[in-house]
């Protein structure tokens, strides 16, 4: 418990100050832009990308900088501990070369198939995440026209019309976002298959170790691979 709450506590104050400095240098470069900068784009787009964008940048930026280190430790860790499950098969007590053979080619083949699946299914969920981002900005650019000028809208009667425009784009924001939870979910059902895949695998190659050697193995075993093989595939595929 001690440890899961320090690695949260410093989790969220590494998130604090990165997301700190990366929403007051964006807010410092736009408050500095000349006027015709704030004529050309609307200034319900402006505000969200100083709000929401910016932590959606700053979550991007601890994924390229600080996440490659703690997955390449846990990698190291899995990778260990699955070989020291593998050592102790009956009859394997001396074929550490085999066991690091089906350990080099699992990570080979995780590698290879979570990179196939990535670059594939990458291309639909930015697509869906670009088309609901959109969809936002648009109905923020509606909302700051509504709320900065409500005389107009009221002396031209156009109260009905705005009002069906943004129940039109919120109707369009849910579908899209329906559509964005539907393609991530398939992309990262398909993304789990490879993990799998070298369970089963590896399953099969403790039972045949086993009943070649006619002996018998603890539960442990493959209690023990369970978790540890979805740790490691889980890294891989970050």
């Amino acid at each position: 418990i001690p440890l899961a709450v320090g690695s949260r506590w410093a989790q969220t104050e590494t998130d604090n100050r990165m997301e700190k400095q990366v929403r007051e240098r964006l807010f410092d470069k736009v408050i500095r832009q000349v006027p015709e900068f704030f004529q050309e784009y609307n200034p319900g787009q402006l505000a969200n990308i100083l709000t929401q964008t910016a932590v959606e940048a700053q979550q991007a930026f601890r994924t390229l900088t600080v996440d490659p280190l703690l997955q390449f430790s846990s990698i190291c860790v899995a990778t260990l501990l699955i070989v020291d499950q593998l050592r102790g098969l009956p009859g394997n007590q001396h074929g550490n070369l085999r066991v690091w053979g089906v350990i080099v080619g699992m990570v080979v083949f995780g590698v290879l198939s979570v990179v196939i699946v990535q670059v594939k299914g990458q291309r639909p969920v930015d697509a869906a995440q670009r088309l609901v981002q959109e969809q936002r900005f648009t109905l923020a650019g509606l909302t700051d026209s509504a709320v900065k000028c409500p005389e107009e809208i009221q002396s031209m009667d156009a109260e009905a019309l705005f009002s069906r425009r943004y129940s039109l784009g919120l109707a369009r924001l849910m579908t899209l976002k329906r559509s964005q939870i539907l393609t991530m979910e398939f992309v990262n059902s398909v993304i789990s298959l490879p993990t799998q895949i070298l369970l089963t695998v590896l399953y099969g190659f403790v039972v045949y170790k086993v009943v070649h050697a006619h002996a018998h193995i603890e539960l442990g075993v493959f209690v023990a691979l369970a978790g540890l093989v979805p740790q490691l595939m889980q890294q891989i595929g970050r």
